[in-house]
C-alpha cells in the first residue's frame, strides 16, 4: 500500500519520503529524505534533523501511523489500516509493543487533520480509540494492485461433491488468520487440501501442532514468502480462497482472490462482507459443516455477484483512489 501510494502521489508532484522502509520502491520524482533503521532513536534523530533541513510540506500523509513527531506540514492526513494491537488475539506481541503501539497512534493519529480508513469497522474503531475524531474520517475502500487488474483471470473450477480434491488458498501469518478453523474442517471431510501462505517459522508457531494433532499435515502445503508471480499463480490455482478470520482491518486478501475471479468463503465479519461486496460466502467459522457449506456454495457461485465485483475491482485501482483521496484532502477544512 505504502509503495503503491508512492508511486500515484510522484505522478502529480515532487515527493520527500521520510523513514522510507527497507522495501521503499524508487519512482521519478521521489526523494528518499532518510530511510529506517533498527533503532527507533536513530530514525527519531533522523527526523529531527530532516525536519530542520526540508522545512514545511504542503501536505504530510502517512500511509500507515508513524512515529515521525517533528515533520512539518500545513496538512496532515493519515491512513489507517487497523488498530489490531488493541486486540490481543490478533498478534502474540509484548506490552512493550502494545504501550509503543498506543504511543505511536496517540502521537501520530492525534495529531492529523483527516483520517483516511479503509472500511466502516476501521472507523468505528478510530472513533472509540480516539472519540474526538468522530465524524471527522474518510472511509475510502482499498484497490487491489495493478498486478491482479493484469493478471489472467482463473480458470481451475472443481466440483462441489464427489472424490474430486478441492484446493483451498488461505494465509497464515497471524493466530487470528483461522487456519486452525480450516484444518479442523479438513479432518471432517477428506476432499479438502490446503495451501498456507506464511514463513516456515509462522508455520511453526501458530500451525504446525494442530495440523498434526488434526491428522492433516500430509494434505497442506506452506509456501513461504512467495513473489508476485508465484502469488497471482497460486490465487489462481485455488478452487476457493478463504479467509476465516477472527479479526481483520480490511481483508485485502479477499479483493485479490476476487479480482482474479476466484471464488472466496468469509468468516461473518463485516469488515470482510464489505470488502468482497457481497461476493463473499459467509460462513460461522467455528462450525466446520458451515465452512464446508460455504465452499460448496462458493463452488456453485453462490453469492451471485463474482462476475460483477471482479469487473469492478479489475476496473479500479491506485491512480482512481489516489485521485479521490486529494479530493476529500482538497475539501476538508481542518
Amino acid at each position: 500500500m505504502h509503495n503503491a501510494i508512492c508511486r500515484e502521489m510522484a505522478k502529480r508532484g515532487a515527493l520527500v519520503v521520510a523513514n522510507a522502509p527497507v522495501g521503499q520502491v524508487s519512482t521519478p520524482h521521489t526523494r528518499i529524505a532518510s530511510a529506517q533503521t533498527g533503532s527507533r532513536a536513530a530514525s527519531l534523530i533522523k527526523d529531527l534533523f530532516r525536519s530542520v533541513l526540508d522545512g514545511e510540506f504542503d501536505l504530510r500523509i502517512d500511509s500507515a501511523p508513524a512515529f515521525r513527531p517533528f515533520s512539518r506540514a500545513r496538512k496532515r492526513v493519515v491512513i489507517v489500516h487497523d488498530l489490531n494491537f488493541l486486540e490481543p488475539r490478533v498478534h502474540a506481541i509484548s506490552w512493550k509493543q502494545k504501550i509503543y503501539r498506543r504511543l505511536l497512534h496517540r502521537v501520530s493519529v492525534a495529531r492529523a487533520d483527516l483520517i483516511v480508513v479503509n472500511s466502516e469497522s476501521t472507523r468505528r474503531e478510530v472513533e472509540r480509540f480516539l472519540p474526538k475524531f468522530e465524524g471527522r474520517l474518510q472511509v475510502q475502500p482499498l484497490p487491489v494492485d495493478e498486478m491482479f487488474r493484469r493478471a489472467p483471470l482463473s480458470t481451475r473450477r472443481a466440483e462441489s461433491g464427489g472424490s474430486t480434491p478441492i484446493s483451498l488458498l488461505s494465509f497464515g501469518h497471524a493466530k487470528n488468520k483461522g487456519v486452525d478453523c480450516l484444518m479442523t474442517t479438513m479432518r471432517a471431510f477428506p476432499q479438502l487440501e490446503l495451501t498456507v501462505v506464511c514463513t516456515r517459522a509462522e508455520w511453526n508457531a501458530f500451525w504446525a501442532d494442530v495440523a498434526s494433532d488434526l491428522g492433516v499435515t500430509d494434505r497442506v502445503t506452506v509456501v513461504d514468502s512467495p513473489d508476485d508471480g508465484q502469488l497471482i499463480d497460486l490465487y489462481r490455482k485455488a478452487s476457493v480462497f478463504c479467509m476465516v478470520s477472527s479479526y481483520e482491518g480490511y481483508g485485502m486478501p479477499v479483493t485479490e482472490a476476487l479480482a482474479l475471479g476466484v471464488p472466496v468463503v468469509i468468516s461473518d465479519l463485516d469488515v470482510l462482507r464489505s470488502s468482497s461486496r457481497g461476493a463473499g460466502v459467509a460462513v460461522d467459522r467455528s462450525d466446520p459443516s458451515d465452512i464446508w457449506r460455504g465452499v460448496q456454495e462458493a463452488l456453485r457461485g453462490a453469492g451471485g455477484e463474482l462476475e460483477i465485483v471482479r469487473s469492478e475491482l479489475r476496473g479500479e485501482g491506485w491512480d482512481t483512489w489516489c485521485a479521490q483521496f486529494l479530493e476529500v484532502v482538497a475539501d476538508d477544512q481542518p
